[in-house]
């Protein structure tokens, strides 16, 4: 609203990027604008970028990166918000280093109902509230602000694909390559697995590097140009042709499921991963939901919106298999991403996405081969992400993950590995 003297303005306005189907709700309501898209400041001593809530991941990491940082955790969707993913959830190929989204937020900046704008920290009077906002979803206040660590990054991403054929060979990676099981283990900058079937899958070691040699300079990969092949696709790849390397500019390895918005378009556009059509029309992806809604039908939204899940599951690594299994028969779908995910107290993240279902799935690393078996029973559906995640025990009542149990937990330590 917009004070006139003793009247107020109202200014209606149309967030068409939402991708809400209750449109009759939506028409019931005056739209107020809230225009908190702006990057506030960077604090290279502190490592800490102050944004607003709508600053996008594409905007933020087109900023930090030619900087030399990006977030500590991120998300792979452009239009995803620094807001969005901290009062909602988030993990990335890092998390196996930091834990969730929540965990690089150094300080909240919360409109409350009662009018009072509050700063909360971990250590300051507000603190309740700093540990109660991750997984709010804005049901606490109007967030207009918030620090992000962040970390210093090199150019480019020395990504590591290696295939590995059997359901106990890749979680027993994961859990290795993760630290899930020894603290003292040298991690990767990233890891993930995707999980194209049961017994097979493609587990990815990046680490961050500079390319100076004419030579190696040959081997770098721009994978989010449009007339590239989906990232997915080109991992499968690997599966037939062997373990292999390549570089990636670092911005483009956090985008690079964008394009294809992991594998939803190919329900949307079945030929979209077509040689033809990327070189055409391939920088049309992904769609805008603007454009979905001005193009499509409610019913046919209906159809599509309505019957799509993300679905993150965060499970022990120790029931890694047995949580693969049950996605499999929950849902009937792959790929499965896995994304090793240290929580205080590493656990993984099994993300299921498909037409029907979008999952990702915290589990135990040391269950690893187990919850690719349950994943391949609850979705039937191939790839699956593996993201380790470190998962930190800060005591009761400090985030909504319930601690992982003294067995879950990497010894000497006080997280647990997940996924």
């Amino acid at each position: 609203m917009r004070e006139t003297g003793d009247q107020c303005e109202k200014i209606p306005v149309d967030l068409y990027n939402i991708l809400s189907l209750d449109e009759e709700r939506q028409d019931q309501c005056e739209k107020i604008p809230v225009d908190l898209y702006n990057i506030l400041s960077l604090d290279e001593e502190r490592q800490v970028v102050r944004v607003e809530p709508m600053v996008s991941v594409g905007d933020i990491t087109r900023y930090l990166i030619p900087r030399g940082f990006t977030l500590a955790v991120t998300l792979e969707i452009a239009d995803a918000t620094c807001g969005g993913l901290g009062l909602g959830a988030g993990m990335t190929t890092y998390s196996h280093r930091v834990g969730f989204y929540q965990e690089a937020v150094e300080s909240w900046d919360v409109l409350l109902g009662d009018g009072s704008l509050v700063h909360a920290t971990k250590d300051n009077e507000h603190s309740d509230l700093y540990y109660a906002l991750p997984w709010s979803h804005g049901s606490l206040g109007l967030l207009v602000a918030m620090e992000l660590k962040i970390i210093p990054v090199k150019p480019y991403l020395k990504l590591k694909y290696i295939p590995v054929h059997g359901q106990k060979a890749y979680c027993d990676m994961m859990r290795d390559l993760s630290g899930a099981l020894d603290k003292t283990a040298k991690l990767p900058d990233y890891l993930e697995a995707t999980v194209f079937s049961k017994d097979e899958a493609v587990v990815m070691v990046g680490n961050f590097t500079d390319v100076t040699d004419p030579k190696e300079k040959a081997k770098i990969n721009h994978v989010a140009s449009w007339y590239k092949p989906w990232f997915y696709k080109h991992v499968e790849t690997f599966l037939q042709k062997g373990e292999d390397y390549e570089y990636i500019p670092l911005r483009e390895y956090l985008l690079r499921h964008n394009r294809a918005i992991f594998w939803v378009v190919e329900s949307m556009i079945p030929f979209g991963n077509n040689p033809i059509f990327r070189l055409l029309f391939g920088w049309l992806l992904p769609p805008k939901p603007a454009f979905l809604k001005f193009t499509t039908t409610p019913g046919v939204r209906a159809m599509t919106f309505a019957k799509q899940v993300f679905q993150d599951i965060v499970l022990p690594m120790t029931v890694l298999e047995k949580s693969v299994d049950r996605v499999e028969q929950l849902f009937d779908t792959y790929p499965i991403l896995i994304y090793p995910c240290r929580i205080w107290l590493c656990f993984v993240c099994l993300s299921v996405v498909c037409f029907q279902v979008f999952q990702d799935i915290v589990l135990p690393m040391t269950v690893l081969e187990k919850s690719v078996d349950r994943a391949e029973q609850l979705f039937d559906t191939y790839p699956i992400l593996i993201y380790p995640c470190r998962i930190y025990d800060h005591g009761p009542a400090m985030g909504q993950l319930r601690p992982p149990r003294k067995d879950q937990m990497c010894p000497g330590t006080n997280y647990a590995s997940g996924l």
